[in-house]
């Protein structure tokens, strides 16, 4: 027993769940457990906000006595999250990584109204590029969020809060947003699971706006399971969102499930693989190796081109920055406002698009996703492609870049997700191991050059609302690839 309460954070849902339901452990041991890890940890990562230990204790009282009378809300109930800053919610009003001013809302955001409803106890909020416009964790206004990994190096962003409070196991889960790799970026840098969903599949009511034309809520976890468990409690049509889709919500049964076995995926499965993918990133180590696998496994695997990669992308920030200069345009403009010199840097050329090329990459992307579901899945069924860079880059202050070149490092980390978030399809990052690294960097002290262990990983891209065969494929790659070790941090 001692063991299993030392070891909570290292647990899945799913056990946690179950260990719940024997009266192993409560709901408070659960909470307390998890305050433990921040109180330890935070200080250093930078990873949560605010911290809501007081009303977290009181949810997990309330919860646990349902559990006593035997209710249980399904198996998130009692299972402490946490939630990137964008999301307003009882007494609390987003911050969204800015200190700029935002009115008392009186709203709760979809999303938290359906965690709360499944049982999820909200721990606090979380660290993150300032309204979502940036790909570093980096903040001037809140503090650098920091990698789990090695301190020394990036999140990713915009979501980097969500992705590190579960790489340093400060939480079962976490919520993030996702307008052009927000989620699947982070998630590969900090060695952990995230799903961006098909646009539309889960609400974005009461979220503070990134781009309502891309915006995707999504979760992460330390594994597949974790991350379908959170899904399937978020995922839904909103009668608030008048871009949610109404389409039968995914439900997620694990107990149902045959186990996970060698030859499952290899009978009918083709996985399309991204033919010449050095011609974006010269080093995709965590890639190849993720393609090794799957090959030596018997699964079909089938070289495709994506020739339109580029022109995705293109449209994608002609929409982005467009609509982000259309909610920060006024901060954008006054040179005394406490707008970040990261997001004036990546939104400030959208003061450069003309309405008519704003509005011909929107009229565009229904029939370029039709053509792309017909081409891109004619001979395979999933696509395996790289996430962003092979692993997660040294941090450099915004500051000592030029307006061009933090714009430019964003867009070639993020090479490999805009273009989903511009057809509105679903992707999935799932870690592919870890792998050694050399660094030479003269402000990391005393390690002018250094060797060090970083986490590299896969994106599984499906066709839209094909969210479940992202899952099977990722649980499946799972097995295949074994346990990965977590932060030594632990």
């Amino acid at each position: 027993m001692l063991e299993l309460m030392n070891n909570l954070h290292t647990r899945s849902i799913h056990e946690l769940h179950n260990s719940l339901l024997k009266q192993e452990i409560t709901t408070t041991d659960l909470v307390n457990h998890f305050l433990q890890q921040i109180e330890r940890h935070n200080s250093d990562l930078n990873i949560f906000l605010k911290v809501f230990e007081q009303r977290a204790l009181q949810q997990a009282a309330k919860l646990q006595k349902e559990l006593d009378e035997g209710f249980c809300r399904g198996h998130l109930h009692g299972i402490p999250i946490a939630i990137k800053d964008i999301f307003d919610f009882q007494s609390h009003t987003a911050s969204g990584g800015s200190k700029a001013l935002r009115s008392n809302s009186r709203s709760v955001a979809t999303v938290v109204e359906k965690l709360v409803a499944s049982g999820a106890n909200i721990l606090g909020v979380l660290n993150m590029d300032e309204y979502a416009a940036g790909g570093t964790g980096d903040n001037i206004h809140f503090g650098r969020c920091k990698n789990p990994w090695d301190k020394h190096h990036i999140t990713g962003g915009s979501s980097g809060g969500s992705a590190a409070a579960i790489a340093a196991s400060m939480c079962c889960g976490t919520i993030g947003s996702d307008a052009g790799g927000s989620i699947r970026i982070p998630a590969a840098f900090c060695g952990v699971v995230g799903l961006k969903p098909t646009y539309g599949r889960v609400s974005r009511n009461g979220a503070v706006p990134r781009t309502w034309s891309m915006d995707c809520i999504g979760p992460f976890g330390h594994t597949i399971d974790d991350v379908a468990y959170l899904f399937e409690s978020i995922n839904g049509v909103d009668n608030k969102d008048n871009t949610s889709v109404a389409i039968p919500a995914y439900n997620h049964h694990i107990e149902n499930r045959n186990s996970c076995h060698e030859n499952k995926p290899a009978q009918n499965i083709r996985i399309g693989v991204l033919k010449n993918a050095q011609r974006y990133q010269q080093s995709l180590l965590a890639y190849d190796s993720a393609i090794n696998l799957m090959s030596a496994a018997g699964v079909e695997i089938v070289e495709i081109q994506l020739p339109l990669l580029e022109r995705y992308t293109e449209l994608h920030q002609r929409i982005v920055k467009s609509e982000a200069v259309a909610l920060h345009k006024k901060a954008l403009l006054d040179e005394n406002s406490i707008l970040s010199h990261a997001v004036r840097s990546v939104i400030r050329d959208g003061l450069k698009i003309s309405a008519a090329d704003y509005l011909e990459a929107l009229c565009l992307r229904g029939p370029l996703l039709d053509d792309f579901v017909t081409t891109a899945f004619k001979q395979v069924d999933i696509l395996a492609l790289p996430v962003s860079l092979d692993h997660a880059p040294l941090y450099q202050p915004a500051e000592e870049l030029t307006e061009r070149q933090v714009d430019a490092d964003f867009a070639r980390s993020a090479i490999f997700t805009r273009f989903a978030n511009y057809l509105g399809i679903p992707g999935l990052t799932v870690p592919s191991g870890l792998f050694e690294t050399s660094t030479s960097n003269n402000k990391i002290p005393n390690n002018n050059q250094c060797s060090r262990v970083l986490p590299g990983a896969v994106q599984f891209v499906a066709a839209p609302f094909q969210e479940e065969a992202l899952f099977d494929i990722g649980r499946w790659f799972e097995y295949m690839r074994g346990d990965i070790a977590r932060p030594s941090i632990n």
